[in-house]
């Protein structure tokens, strides 16, 4: 049944007029509570109201079901947790299953596409630094030469992202898997281990030429399956609109973005139309990440083949020459490999720039012109699909190698590949810094490409052996990396309000670090798994592995070795006894009840401070990939590195980096099973989805879906139909943790852009547990930060203090409220009594790991923010994340609000509800 369609009756079967008046929503958080315990029952008592529940959907609790004998031993003056008032209707809203479980294609291959949803997060990554910039920018009218083009930014490190994933893949295939295959004579031998039987034989049988374009083949193919592993989500976000939005679509009367005049100035972007119903326009930019993968596959075929082809050559420059084109008289007569090459990396640039310009963001000005970009995007895909089909068809018939059988076989497009893409990472990361503070695309845009190209010529030059080209292509690619950082840094120092911003303003370079130093992670962890996994013995030689990968295996292990000890030190700081965490920072209150309280609360300081310690992360990704290209292995001289390098590493660095990633491989590969458990279509890492794919994916479109494109439709219309039920109805929206980030979007989703009205005179909205201010506030301003919720903003916490919010200003009141805020539209206001009270109240507590106040610590100066009970006497233990739904402060902060609702009836008794509920 779709929310739509839920009855206007109450759980009894009462008429709405007669039943219940407030619909009661509870939405969970990053728990993922059950409905049953979001509603205090068992199990069995509780039913489907709406929805779907296999993935989400609304409960309630079973007529009757709560009796009169629960009842017996509850205090006169206390209503117990479950029992449910007589004029409200209780129902849980579940969505866990829409961020947690994928659906596999074909039976067998779960296993399969947990793996592969792994591969996915860092492209979650990539999509919380396309939200993170500055969003408003698109909307200010100025002119093209001093915009930041943050956007082209973000998307063009999706694209290298993307190319460095094919490039992995290409690596397994083409490189190792190549060399597992070895000539003897008229005859091959497979050397490797752990290949089953079947596919040697059949390889084995294949000659070399078909060979390798079959392991081409298998690259494309888990390509492809990567591409496609988030579409198997069984969100179906795509046809999941409000009831509303439906009538408009078929009416033709879908309203603009945001309203005109003085309320689209001040229009919070969430309240936008079309954030929530974009998705069918995403597989415009996912088609053309498919056309740059493939062509950069075409790419990598076609320089291995030249590169096997033209061994006299010098380099792999000088095979586009006349003479090394010529392959009259060699086995290759009549291939066309220079050409393929050429064509597939015209191919490959036109599609990254394709793929980095193209907009797709929901809720922008900019009409929707997804036909008219779909044919240039076609024509990109048709042009790589065919370049690789030529290049395919002649490796089918091309000979193999000539290399001696004990010879270490280096493929020099593999070598190069990981090498430039890193390049263009760490400069794009750069840029990352100063988005936020306005670096102009006609700085920043220039210097990338300008360290782009040096990095492809020293490559070359360091290929066809001239050392002075290869001299000044590294200098000019440093002194653009030094101009670019010099640049981005002074722009961010220059922002302004950059403190009440993540990272001090500098989000976007934090989550394009992550992403880009967790690839690059994933990515040398599964090629040298599988490397130590197929290593010969015997007298075969090791298998080959791109230079890069070991460099970053090793600098890698070096910085997060740091990052371990710098914690360490954080946690000695911040775990003694001595230091006494008050409720409110800087002010002395009474001690908490028993010792376990304090405790706890160091504990969860501690976790507080997740803001500068991911800082430290992305800084620590950042050093690594910078330094894997000043290094080369060890034991390798300077003349003989694939790629220009300054010092080699030290021995037991290279043996331990390579070892740890071996190790890396091995958990990683160990999560997905344990991670799938029972449930072969779990995910792995469920909590890590349920943050990842809260944001529409237009930074990247192999992103994982994002649920809420289905989940905020989908409680707009149950608030929606149940205000239509009389004039006399009221809802009441309770989130706990990431349920409230649900929760606002879909109260911001109800505003009406044609009038622009903000009205929710019969909404109220009980939070607790949540991290709107800290966090999401803080990393995505325009979307959850004090100019949309109207709350105050807030520096964060720090990481050295003893108490990470001692700098928090205790005296602060709640800034005036404006009616395009969350805060002005929850709050009564009428010309003779100006601004009411907000009907939003918030539940804290400082044992809680994630949860804070949405407007200050400060209890005296907010009327929005309470304390709540830490310490649990029923139960006999600390309360952290959760269970707020128990307290006396949560029925306090629900009756408060009820009593406020328009056309309140009587308020509520403080004693228990009558047995049976709704």
């Amino acid at each position: 049944m779709s929310t739509s369609e839920l009855p206007t009756t109450t759980g009894t079967g009462r008429p709405a007029a007669e039943g219940p008046r407030i619909l009661e929503i509870r939405v969970h958080g990053v728990s993922n509570t059950p409905p049953a315990a979001m509603l205090g029952v068992s199990t069995a008592d509780v039913e489907a109201a709406g929805g779907t529940p296999a993935d989400a959907g609304f409960w309630t609790v079973r007529p009757a079901k709560v009796t009169a004998d629960r009842l017996a031993g509850w205090p006169a003056d206390r209503r117990p947790y479950w029992a449910v008032p007589p004029d409200v209707r209780r129902e849980a809203y579940s969505w866990g299953g829409l961020a947690r479980v994928s659906k596999a294609p074909l039976p067998g291959t779960a296993g399969l596409i947990r793996l592969f949803w792994v591969f996915l997060v860092p492209f979650g990554l990539l999509n919380a630094a396309f939200w993170a910039r500055d969003l408003d920018e698109d909307e200010r009218d100025e002119p093209w030469y001093r915009r930041t083009a943050s956007g082209v930014a973000v998307r063009a490190t999706g694209v290298v992202l993307t190319l460095l994933w094919v490039t992995t893949a290409a690596t397994l295939t083409l490189g190792v898997a190549e060399q597992c295959y070895v000539p003897d004579g008229a005859s091959t031998t497979a050397v490797c281990r752990w290949v089953p039987d079947v596919v040697d034989d059949a390889l084995v049988g294949l000659t070399a030429g078909a060979r390798t374009a079959v392991l081409a083949g298998a690259a494309l193919v888990a390509f492809v399956v990567l591409a496609v592993t988030s579409f198997w989500g069984i969100v179906r976000y795509d046809a999941t609109v409000s009831r509303r939005r439906r009538e408009e679509r078929a009416t033709g009367t879908v309203p603009p973005p945001r309203p005109a005049g003085e309320a689209g100035a001040h229009w919070p972007y969430l309240a936008r139309t079309g954030v929530w119903d974009h998705a069918t326009t995403s597989w415009v930019s996912w088609w053309a990440h498919l056309a740059a993968g493939v062509a950069l596959l075409s790419t990598l075929l076609a320089w291995q083949q030249l590169e096997r082809a033209a061994a006299g050559c010098p380099g792999s420059v000088a095979h586009l020459l006349t003479a090394c084109r010529d392959l009259s008289g060699t086995p290759d007569v009549g291939k066309s490999w220079a050409t393929t090459l050429v064509l597939s990396s015209v191919v490959l640039v036109v599609a990254v720039v394709r793929a980095a310009c193209v907009r797709v963001d929901p809720g922008t000005e900019r009409p929707s012109r997804t036909g008219s970009r779909t044919a240039p995007t076609a024509s990109l895909v048709g042009a790589s699909v065919g370049v690789l089909g030529w290049v395919l068809a002649e490796t089918w018939t091309a000979p193999g190698r000539t290399d001696a059988a004990d010879a270490v076989v280096r493929f020099g497009g593999l070598e190069a590949g990981p090498a430039i893409l890193v390049v263009l990472l760490v400069l794009l990361c750069t840029v990352g810094v100063g988005l936020r503070g306005g670096l102009r695309s006609v700085v920043w845009a220039p210097l990338v490409a300008v360290g782009g190209v040096a990095s492809l010529a020293a490559l070359a030059a360091r290929d066809s052996g001239n050392p002075d080209v290869e001299r000044w292509s590294a200098g000019v690619l440093l002194l653009a990396l030094v101009a670019l950082a010099a640049t981005a840094l002074r722009a961010n120092l220059r922002q302004e309000g950059r403190l009440d911003e993540g990272w001090d303003g500098r989000g976007p370079a934090v989550f394009l670090a992550l992403a880009s130093g967790l690839a690059m992670v994933m990515s040398t962890a599964t090629v040298w798994g599988v490397v130590r996994v197929l290593q010969p013995t015997g007298d075969a030689p090791p298998l080959w592995v791109p230079e890069g990968y070991r460099e970053f295996a090793s600098t890698s292990f070096l910085v997060v070795v740091a990052l371990v000890l710098a914690v360490v030190v954080l946690a000695v700081r911040a775990l003694p006894r001595r230091n006494v965490l008050s409720v409110v920072p800087g002010v002395a209150d009474v001690p908490p009840p028993v010792a376990a309280v304090g405790r706890v609360r160091r504990v969860a300081s501690l976790a507080h401070r997740a803001e500068p310690l991911v800082g430290w992360l992305a800084v620590t990704f950042w050093v690594a990939l910078l330094a894997s290209l000043l290094v080369r292995p060890s034991g390798t001289s300077a003349e003989a590195g694939a790629v220009p390098s300054l010092a080699p590493l030290w021995g037991w660095l290279d043996d331990l980096g390579t070892g740890s990633v071996v190790v890396v491989a091995g958990l990683l590969f160990a999560s997905v099973g344990l991670g799938g458990g029972s449930r072969s279509q779990a995910r792995p890492w469920g909590l890590l989805w349920d943050l990842e794919c809260f944001l529409p994916h237009a930074g990247h479109p192999f992103g994982p879906p994002c649920y809420t494109e289905r989940t905020v439709p989908e409680l707009r219309d149950r608030i929606d139909d149940w205000l239509a039920g009389g004039p006399d109805r009221a809802v009441i929206v309770s989130a706990h943790s990431l349920g409230a980030v649900v929760s606002v979007a879909t109260l911001l989703a109800r505003w009406d852009t044609r009038t622009g009205s903000t009205d929710s005179e019969a909404i109220a909205f009980l939070s607790f547990g949540c991290q709107l201010r800290p966090y999401f506030g803080r990393f995505f301003p325009e979307l959850l930060g004090p100019s949309a919720l109207g709350t105050s903003p807030t520096t964060g916490a720090h990481a050295w203090p003893h108490d990470p919010w001692q700098a928090e200003p205790t005296d602060a009141a709640l800034p005036p409220p404006s009616p395009f805020t969350l805060v002005g539209s929850l709050s009564p206001h009428d010309g003779a009594h100006g601004w009411g009270a907000p009907r939003w109240r918030s539940l804290w507590r400082r044992t809680d790991p994630l949860g804070f106040p949405v407007h200050r610590y400060a209890v005296e100066q907010s009327v929005i923010d309470q304390p709540d009970t830490e310490w649990d006497a029923d139960r006999q233990r600390v309360d952290t994340h959760g269970g707020d739904f128990r307290t006396q402060e949560y029925q306090a902060a629900f009756d408060e609000l009820a009593r406020r609702m328009p056309a309140a009836a009587a308020p509520h008794a403080a004693g228990p509800a009558a047995a049976g509920g709704p």
